[in-house]
């Protein structure tokens, strides 16, 4: 019994399946994710406890994600509800043992490809019931006007998919982090179970689509198109480039997706209140440039503010609807600094590796992860994404991932 307990490959078992849970429950529901962290922890203790080495480590993004941390506890332990604000912190920013945990495993390449198909495989299963949500309304039924605001289909009146989610945007982000994950296998020249991953890639493109959220229509574009000056082979440059042509053209020529971009209906202010929000969150960061207000206290701040820039009320004011000045208030500028510090180095590191490796897999991984970051960054200028609990837990998932294949060694990998 004794010597099963101090067993490694007992805990790193337990270490990879934990993962491998997470992987699968990701795009459906964030409660069994968490279950899948808690049991992949308890296998990265085991092993730590009997190595008697702490591996704690998030690679190449250690120092600036340990230099945000730091900032965020210091201006949250200075703020008025310091309290409150630490917990927050926590709360927020535990996630990223996703990819601590990830880089611990340090796995094999079977192990790599067995955790990404069963995210393929969930992202598979979530597209499909969001389609079908799209034509019915299923988990809809009984929300405002607003939520349901959608097109239609030869009369019929369609819904904006949600997944399991509570919201669009949230399901919208995870799928299009999903849709350029699996994008960045195929582009990278990955064959295995070719056909399924295209499936995928069409499925969740679709789904990306009937969430109907303009922020993230937007993001899936530019980073399309960042995808084409970044890809080596040209004929698939071209491929991406046309591609994005013929969405555009046809998009412009299709009244309902025209109008959801460029019109808003009294029904629907989210571009006056957005404005709104930005303006508040301006005021805030001009009065406190250096400290911020800590974290999770926009609540507190945003009455004192808003008499200042309308009368009018805000339908959703419980965060700046801009993630660049969510950081900004809750940190103050070094909190900013450090937080496009961890990201642009994620993005260099990755790419850098990507243009030199030869493994079809891991530039698929290196490509795919960069690109799924990438498009939450692009997106978070209209919408609260890094601290989202839901986005969050993929984002550091699929950051893990890309920082686990920039530190691929051959040797070390089989």
């Amino acid at each position: 019994m004794a010597s099963t307990i101090f067993n490694r490959s007992i805990w790193r078992n337990l270490l990879f399946w934990g993962l491998c849970w997470e992987a699968l429950m990701l795009p459906i529901s964030i409660a069994p994710a968490q279950w899948g962290i808690g049991l992949a922890a308890l296998g990265w203790i085991g092993m730590i406890v009997l190595q008697r080495k702490v591996s704690f480590s998030l690679g190449a993004l250690t120092i600036p994600t340990a230099c945000y941390i730091a900032i965020c506890i210091i201006t949250s332990a200075c703020a008025e509800r310091s309290g409150h604000s630490l917990t927050m912190v926590w709360h927020n920013e535990w996630l990223l043992f996703s990819a601590i945990l990830l880089i611990a495993l340090q796995p094999t390449t079977a192990e790599l490809k067995r955790i990404i198909i069963f995210l393929v495989i969930s992202g598979v299963f979530i597209s499909l019931f969001g389609i079908v949500q799209n034509f019915t309304g299923i988990m809809r039924h009984g929300t405002s006007p607003t939520d349901f605001m959608s097109y239609k289909i030869f009369g019929m009146n369609t819904w904006r998919s949600q997944g399991f989610f509570s919201h669009t945007l949230s399901y919208s982000s995870v799928m299009a982090m999903i849709f350029f994950f699996i994008a960045g296998l195929l582009i990278a020249g990955y064959k295995e179970q070719k056909r399924f991953l295209v499936i995928a890639c069409v499925l969740a493109a679709v789904v990306v689509f009937d969430a109907y959220s303009r922020g993230t229509w937007g993001s899936v574009v530019v980073t399309a198109i960042g995808l084409g000056f970044v890809v080596t082979n040209k004929i698939i440059r071209r491929v991406i480039f046309t591609v994005v042509a013929a969405v555009l053209i046809v998009s412009a020529l299709t009244p309902q997706v025209r109008d959801r971009v460029v019109y808003t209906t009294q029904a629907d202010t989210s571009n006056t209140d957005r404005e709104n929000l930005w303006k508040i969150a301006v005021a805030i960061s001009r009065d406190h440039p250096v400290m911020g207000i800590g974290s999770n206290n926009w609540d507190l701040y945003y009455p004192r503010y808003k008499a200042m820039i309308t009368n009018g009320d805000i339908t959703h004011p419980d965060h700046p609807a801009n993630e660049y000045l969510n950081v900004l208030t809750s940190f103050g500028i070094p909190g900013l600094a450090a937080y496009l510090w961890m990201w642009v180095a994620f993005l260099i590191i990755t790419i850098k590796r990507y243009r030199k490796e030869q493994e079809p897999l891991i530039r698929g991984i290196l490509l795919g992860s960069a690109a799924a970051i990438f498009s939450v960054l692009v997106a978070q200028f209209t919408q609260d994404i890094y601290h989202d609990f839901t986005d969050q837990l993929t984002w550091w998932f699929l950051a893990g991932l890309g920082l686990v294949a920039a530190a691929y060694k051959r040797d070390a990998i089989s």
